[in-house]
């Protein structure tokens, strides 16, 4: 009895120790993510005073690099960028990456006035992967605001756009998301459809 008293005792130990190292762990991850934010937003401000919009290129560039893998960091650097030092170029971007971090998060869009903007823009200066992005979260948005007709036209241009410009991975993210907005609408054989377009490539647009 009193050899199994004590072994219950090394064993309740031995789980608060785990329990406690995986505590000290957690913490460790979320203060080296608190600091690396704050580092990032300590940056953007050390260069908020230089001319023509300095600050504002490098804001943008850091969020895109982050956007994908870290999007609250990208989404805190964002908010840091003063909208009035942009040019039409660096809002087209700003307007598409905030639609992007919405999109991902899976934030509902309550107004396409953004991400039309971005279209806009990159409908005359953009190149074909540009234009892809812009129309695939112009769709995102309009199948949110039950804009059926439009969200399917600007799913399959966008589609159509990241085949020309031969990028596979982007075919693949947009084909996943159409088949989410043909299952919305109960169009099963279209999602169905999509999601066999998602793993072959090239992808054919109808």
């Amino acid at each position: 009895m009193h050899r199994k008293y004590i072994r219950n005792i090394r064993y309740s130990n031995d789980n608060l120790i785990n329990l406690s190292h995986i505590c000290m762990q957690r913490s460790k991850i979320e203060t080296m993510s608190n600091l690396r934010i704050l580092l990032y937003v300590f940056i953007l401000s050390l260069v908020a005073c230089h001319p023509e919009g300095t600050n504002v290129k490098q804001g943008l560039d850091k969020a895109a690099q982050l956007i994908e893998q870290d999007p609250d960091t990208a989404s805190i650097i964002l908010e840091t960028i003063q909208m009035n030092q942009m040019n039409e170029e660096q809002l087209a971007e700003y307007n598409l990456l905030c639609t992007q971090f919405n999109e991902d998060k899976n934030i509902p869009h309550s107004s396409d006035n953004q991400i039309r903007q971005a279209v806009s823009y990159y409908e005359q200066y953009g190149n074909e992967l540009q234009k892809s992005r812009a129309y695939y979260y112009l769709a995102c948005v309009e199948s949110d605001l039950n804009q059926e007709k439009d969200a399917e036209v600007h799913f399959k241009e966008a589609i159509k756009l990241a085949a020309q410009a031969e990028e596979y991975e982007q075919m693949t993210k947009i084909c996943k998301r159409c088949s989410l907005y043909y299952q919305k609408y109960e169009n099963f054989d279209e999602a169905l459809e999509m999601e066999k377009k998602s793993i072959r490539q090239p992808v054919d647009v109808d």
